[in-house]
């Protein structure tokens, strides 16, 4: 069965149909946490690590008000983009991005743009 919280996205000028970027929302109904623990642990392991190296803000919050607020699985397509330029990730405490593709392979282009 697959996850609730389906979006798909069409870039400007393109047919309706035309799906160039898909978001689905893994942490819908708590599905993330009860499908997938062992990827919760392991992220949870990655952001402690390196807020430990780097920031150690974790230690300044009380541990039951940390959770996963939302998980995206986004896909993309020729044309498909994030365009919003001043996008910013409100109310966590960490965004993670992690990309799942190889960029040798398995696409040509696209870039990550940060508004730092």
């Amino acid at each position: 069965e697959g996850f609730p919280g389906v979006v798909n996205r069409q870039s400007p000028g393109k047919p309706w149909l035309h799906t160039t970027w898909r978001t689905t929302y893994l942490h819908t109904n708590g599905a993330f946490e009860q499908r997938l623990p062992l990827l919760g642990k392991k992220l949870r392991q990655a952001f402690a690590d390196v807020d430990r190296r780097e920031w150690n803000l974790i230690p300044t919050f009380d541990p039951s008000s940390l959770h996963f607020r939302t998980v995206e699985f986004h896909e993309y397509w020729p044309g498909g983009q994030l365009s919003q330029a001043q996008h910013y990730d409100s109310g966590s405490i960490i965004t993670m991005d992690i990309m799942l593709a190889d960029p040798n392979r398995d696409y040509k282009g696209g870039d990550l743009v940060t508004p730092e």
